[in-house]
């Protein structure tokens, strides 16, 4: 509604900002579904007066947004001022909630204010009455009292506007030709008593005739200025109105003598055409957005497929038992787990955790996965297989991107485990009979940074019924919405609460524990856990 573009700025040029969304005319538009006209505010930029027009614009149904435009009410208060009503008389809007929009008053209870005088049922009963009447479509003459001076007011409603339009004149002014003639008649002799009250009565008659007339002549032009101010809005309305669903044509052939009104009609002309193009761009990021999506499933069917999924993973072997997840914290994850039975004697565990996340980590964990296992089929030394699958990896890394790698090697028959750690976490370590317990083993620097990086090998030995818990730090970093960590010692409780779980119920508790720390936060990171049980050779 900015004239010439005058005070959108502020004293420093910055740009005055305007949320659209929560004006009068959006929520009105918004919460009625319809065409809403607002009532009359003053200009956040100019400060002059107007009224703003809303409409929704909905596709299939859907509400897109609400189109607004705005008119300011300068012609309709020079209408009011100028209209011929005498050279004492008054006049004034009033709209239905009894303010005083515009006014010849300059002082007193109709004298312009802000935004009007906001008159009310107790101040004014006669007045109220008034604005009711016009209100319900009806046009009439009225004796009032305004601010201790009685005046003949003649009221006509401005209907589509919801408006009032009323003529004042003093009745004191009125009657002064009926007061002076009475007075007169005093003066007069006694034997001219009759006749001067006839005369009396006649002029009185006259008075009355003109006053009526007077009264008439005032009404019409009331209605004439009304229709003169609100048709074009009508026009424009109904014009408004037919934009919806997959119609956003708008075309205004209407030659109106109000600026404002041409100039809101260009403006919905110009905005249906850009809703046109927003409405294709929005058509055509959803068609990608939806592509997008098809494709992240089916990588994330592709990266699943590469994790051992079925369980028990070796049904015909009693002497472990495994079981492992991976939830990834957006499509695609970076982390990954792996066990492999290298021979009726050896079985490789792995699990790893690969820098960044989404398709770039899940693309180098696929490869990262790949290599490792490849060359666990060749070396038996956990070392030399980190040494070699490091090698690789560094001759053709050019994100630099990076894994860590916890991988150990179980000679079944006996409990003997070789073990290396590539920057990963610690495992845990669980004896029989005993608690959980961090094994704090020697790292070794992750994978991808330095091509000629050495690593070293430690042993366990597991009795039968040991456990190894590992995971990637997803787990100990997971945050609450206090943004505190589950952390490493609640992990340990956990892990010690459920003593008696076989594998897959202590994986299934801990999912359990973290789901009920982190509560409605999103998951950060992948949470990647596996659980072994050594059980050693079974007596049959």
């Amino acid at each position: 509604m900015c004239k010439n573009g005058f005070n959108k700025y502020d004293k420093d040029g910055v740009l005055i900002p305007l949320d659209a969304k929560k004006r009068p005319w959006y929520i009105g538009a918004k919460e009625t579904g319809d065409v809403y006209i607002s009532s009359v505010t003053k200009d956040i930029h100019t400060s002059l007066l107007g009224i703003m027009c809303g409409v929704p614009v909905r596709k299939d149904g859907e509400l897109m947004g609400v189109a607004g435009g705005g008119i300011y009410l300068n012609d309709i208060e020079n209408l009011v001022k100028s209209a011929d009503i005498g050279e004492t008389g008054d006049a004034c809007i009033i709209n239905a909630k009894g303010e005083v929009i515009f006014t010849t008053f300059t002082s007193g209870t109709l004298a312009s204010g802000d935004t009007g005088s906001g008159l009310g049922t107790e101040q004014n009963r006669v007045l109220t009455q008034i604005l009711e009447k016009a209100a319900a479509g009806e046009s009439d003459i009225a004796v009032i009292e305004i601010d201790g001076v009685m005046y003949y007011a003649a009221y006509a409603p401005m209907k589509e506007a919801g408006w009032s339009f009323l003529i004042f004149l003093s009745k004191e002014e009125v009657e002064e030709a009926v007061y002076e003639l009475r007075t007169s008649l005093y003066e007069i002799s006694t034997d001219a008593e009759k006749d001067t009250a006839a005369n009396l009565r006649s002029a009185v008659v006259i008075i009355f005739l003109v006053l009526a007339a007077t009264v008439i002549l005032v009404l019409q032009r009331s209605l004439k200025v009304s229709n003169r101010i609100v048709e074009p809005i009508r026009k424009l309305t109904r014009k408004v109105s037919e934009i919806e669903g997959n119609n956003l044509d708008f075309v205004w052939d209407e030659k109106s003598g109000q600026d404002e009104t041409q100039k809101l009609a260009a403006s919905f002309s110009s905005l249906t055409e850009r809703m046109k193009m927003y409405i294709n761009d929005i058509q055509n990021i959803t068609a990608e957005k939806e592509r997008i999506e098809t494709e992240l499933s089916l990588a994330a069917k592709i990266q699943s497929s590469m994790l051992p999924s079925r369980f028990p993973a070796f049904p015909d072997r009693n002497e472990f038992d495994i079981y492992a997840v991976m939830d990834p914290a957006t499509e695609v994850g970076g982390d990954f787990y792996d066990f492999i039975l290298l021979d009726e004697d050896h079985l490789c565990l792995v699990m790893a955790d690969v820098s960044g996340k989404g398709i770039p980590a899940s693309l180098f964990m696929m490869a990262s996965k790949i290599i490792i296992a490849n060359n666990a089929h060749i070396m038996h030394s956990p070392s030399a297989i980190l040494e070699a699958a490091n090698r690789a990896i560094c001759a053709d890394n050019p994100e630099q991107m990076f894994v860590t790698v916890w991988l150990g090697i179980l000679e079944i028959s006996s409990g003997r485990m070789t073990a290396s750690n590539a920057g990963h976490e610690y495992p845990v370590i669980r004896k029989p009979g005993g608690q959980y317990e961090i094994l704090k083993d020697r790292h070794g620097l992750v994978i991808g940074a330095m091509e000629d990086t050495v690593y070293r090998d430690y042993e366990l030995q597991l009795e039968p019924g040991t456990r190894l818990f590992i995971y990637t730090d997803g787990l100990p970093e997971a945050t609450d919405k206090d943004r505190q960590l589950f952390g490493e010692e609640r992990m340990i409780t956990t892990l010690n609460s459920g003593l008696s779980l076989d594998p897959r119920g202590v994986l299934e508790k801990m999912h359990e524990a973290v789901d009920a720390f982190a509560g409605d936060e999103d998951q950060f990171d992948d949470l990647t856990m596996m659980c072994f049980e050594y059980r050693g050779k079974q007596q049959s």
